[in-house]
């Protein structure tokens, strides 16, 4: 985590990176993942998932393994951006609630 991130109530697996100027609530960042400059997860209503909404309803956002969130995007609450998502993939804004899979990733 660089100086200036601020991650609260977060898990951050092993060679996840969070760069300075994040702001970080209630996300579960999967191995290698990287969050780049500003991004931001906002305390959103809690809306269900729309995928999984017996499995993410309480406001927790699930980053999948070696995904790459673009500086300045925003994430709501109860949201899961899969496997290796890349940069130039993402949405800059990813509401309440929301599911994000591109290309070949998988969602299990």
């Amino acid at each position: 985590m660089a100086p200036g991130a601020v991650v609260e109530d977060s898990i951050i697996f092993h060679r996840g990176k969070v760069s300075s100027g994040s702001m970080i609530y209630k996300v579960i960042c999967d191995k290698g993942s990287l969050s780049k400059k500003m991004c931001t997860w906002v305390i959103g209503r809690a809306e269900p998932n729309m995928t999984k909404p017996n499995s993410l309803s309480s406001g927790v956002t699930i980053i999948g393994r070696k995904a790459t969130i673009p500086a300045g995007t925003k994430i709501g609450s109860n949201c899961i951006v899969a496997n290796r998502q890349t940069d130039k993939r993402l949405p800059r804004d990813i509401p309440d609630g929301q599911t994000v899979i591109t290309g070949s990733a998988l969602l299990l």
